[in-house]
C-alpha cells in the first residue's frame, strides 16, 4: 500500500497540499484496510487544483472527486455521495447454501431477523447477495450474509447464537467461512463456529477435512447440517443511509423498490 510520503514524491505535489491529497487518500486507506475484498484505484491529476478521483469497487461503483462531484451508480439508478454516520465494528461473512433457491432464502430470511440495527439487536445483519450453484463451495445456491457488532466477542455470539437458532434448524442447509483469509492479527480474528456447535448432535457428529479444512457434520431431523469448524471476522464499516425523495408516498415506494 502506498504511504503518505510516497504519494506526495510520486505526485509532486507541495507542502501545503499534502493534507488534502492524504484527507481523502486515507478515505480510500480506512476502506480498503476495513472492508472486506475492497481494491481501490487512484488517480491523481497534477494540475492547479490537483484533483483526485478515488475509485472504490465492491458490487457498487463509487466515486469520489476532490472537485465536489461525487457519484455513485448501481444498475441504472444515481446516487449522491452525501453524509451519513458510520460506526467502527467487527464483521463477519458466511455462505449458507440449501438444497434449492426457496430454501436457502429461508435461512437467510431467519437468519438476519431482527438485525436492523445494532443499537437494540445482538448484531446487525443483511444479505449481501444471493449466490448461484458456480459461487458457492458445494454447487448449490446460496446466499452471502453479513453480520456486524461493536466488538469481536460480541460477534461471535451473536453469530454463533444465529446459527445455532436459524440456520442450523432450516432444512438442508450448509454454513461456511466467508472470510477465509481472515488470520490472527489486530486488524482480523478468526472463532469458533461449528466447534461449538457441534454439540447439538448429542455425540453423533462427525467431522471431515475438505480442502485443507475441517468441517462438522451435525444430524437434524431431515439428514445433516455442515458447519465450518471456524469462521474469519475482521475490522469493518457499519452504517450508512440511502434518502429517496419523491411527491407522494406510492410514487417513492415505487422508486425504492425499483432502485433496489
Amino acid at each position: 500500500m502506498i504511504d503518505r510520503p510516497a504519494v506526495a514524491e510520486r505526485f509532486d505535489i507541495g507542502p501545503a497540499d499534502v493534507q488534502t491529497q492524504w484527507k481523502f487518500f486515507h478515505i480510500a486507506w480506512y476502506y480498503t484496510h476495513r472492508i472486506y475484498d475492497v481494491r481501490v484505484e487512484i488517480f491523481i491529476k497534477p494540475s492547479q487544483s490537483n484533483s483526485l478521483r478515488i475509485t472504490i469497487r465492491t458490487s457498487f461503483k463509487w466515486d469520489w472527486y476532490y472537485n465536489g462531484l461525487p457519484n455513485m451508480k448501481y444498475q441504472n439508478t444515481i446516487i449522491e455521495n452525501e453524509f451519513a454516520e458510520a460506526f467502527d465494528m467487527w464483521a463477519c461473512r458466511l455462505i449458507v447454501t440449501a438444497i434449492n433457491e426457496h430454501w436457502a432464502r429461508v435461512a437467510a430470511t431467519e437468519a438476519t431477523g431482527y438485525g436492523a440495527s445494532i443499537i437494540g439487536c445482538d448484531a446487525e445483519v443483511g444479505v449481501e447477495q444471493w449466490l448461484t450453484g458456480d459461487q458457492t463451495p458445494d454447487g448449490r445456491p446460496g446466499v452471502a450474509i453479513l453480520f456486524f457488532a461493536f466488538n469481536a466477542n460480541a460477534l461471535a455470539k451473536a453469530v454463533q447464537n444465529r446459527t445455532e437458532q436459524s440456520l442450523l434448524t432450516c432444512p438442508t442447509t450448509a454454513i461456511y467461512d466467508g472470510m477465509p483469509r481472515a488470520t490472527e492479527t489486530d486488524q482480523s480474528t478468526r472463532f469458533p463456529l461449528g466447534q461449538n456447535i457441534r454439540y447439538f448432535g448429542d455425540g453423533f457428529q462427525k467431522s471431515k477435512h475438505l480442502g485443507g479444512k475441517r468441517f462438522w457434520r451435525i444430524p437434524v431431523m431431515d439428514g445433516e447440517c455442515l458447519i465450518e469448524e471456524t469462521v474469519g471476522s475482521q475490522k469493518a464499516i457499519a452504517g450508512g443511509n440511502l434518502l429517496i425523495c419523491g411527491k407522494d408516498q406510492l410514487t417513492t415506494l415505487h422508486a425504492a423498490t425499483a432502485a433496489v
